[in-house]
């Protein structure tokens, strides 16, 4: 278990330390909790700072049921829940148009279009099910990123072994068989606001190696 965003992100660093340092890395997180992560995971491998935004999909009957997710211009829903019915298509084009407005707000940094020489690094602060993170390779993917690699503290198996079809490599501290709630992992887990999220990735610097001028 991890004490908190902070401690997990530092243990994720220490699993870092295999990639290769002379690559060059783009970190891409998802808001909101994955941003505290994913801004110490940058440090690190001295790389720029970037957020995907995805939003979950919740089943029509059970709130507690993730049968999806959205990106502003992708979206995933499992098979055994289609087709979606008028209404869910609605919801999912809502989900769209609200998200690329948000886009707007979260972008007001540094963004990386061309990622053809270098390895895309996406950062989470859990992943359970896997459809988020899912959803942010297919949005990295159309970049054509020299590598992808899922970095989190914590995932569980079910979803790594899916998502190890979908990026190059999976890096993980805790890769529990049943995992139902990130939080759980968590001994402080509060949740990360929009402001704090944002004052984050604004306030991120890319740092320089020793020995840079």
């Amino acid at each position: 278990m991890f004490i908190s965003r902070k401690d997990a992100a530092t243990q994720l660093v220490t699993r870092l330390n295999s990639l290769e340092s002379e690559k060059k890395f783009a970190v891409f997180t998802i808001p909101r909790g994955g941003v505290p992560i994913g801004a110490i995971v940058a440090r690190a491998l001295y790389a720029p700072l970037d957020a995907v935004l995805i939003k979950k999909v919740e089943a029509p009957t059970n709130k507690e049921l993730v049968i999806g997710a959205v990106a502003p211009y992708f979206f995933f829903i499992e098979e055994k829940f289609k087709p979606l019915s008028p209404e869910q298509e609605a919801q999912i084009a809502d989900i769209q148009s609200l998200l690329r407005k948000r886009e707007l707000i979260y972008h007001r940094h540094e963004i990386i279009e061309d990622l053809s020489e270098i390895t895309a690094v996406i950062v989470d602060d859990g992943i359970s099910s896997g459809h988020t993170m899912y959803t942010a390779i297919q949005t990295i993917k159309p970049r054509k990123p020299a590598k992808i690699i899922i970095a989190t503290p914590v995932i569980s198996i079910q979803a790594a072994e899916w998502l190890k079809k979908e990026a190059d490599e999976v890096i993980s501290i805790l890769t529990p068989g049943d995992l139902t709630a990130t939080s759980t992992c968590y001994q402080n887990f509060e949740p990360v606001s929009d402001q704090e999220a944002l004052n984050i990735l604004q306030a991120y610097k890319i740092p320089r190696k020793e020995g840079m001028l």
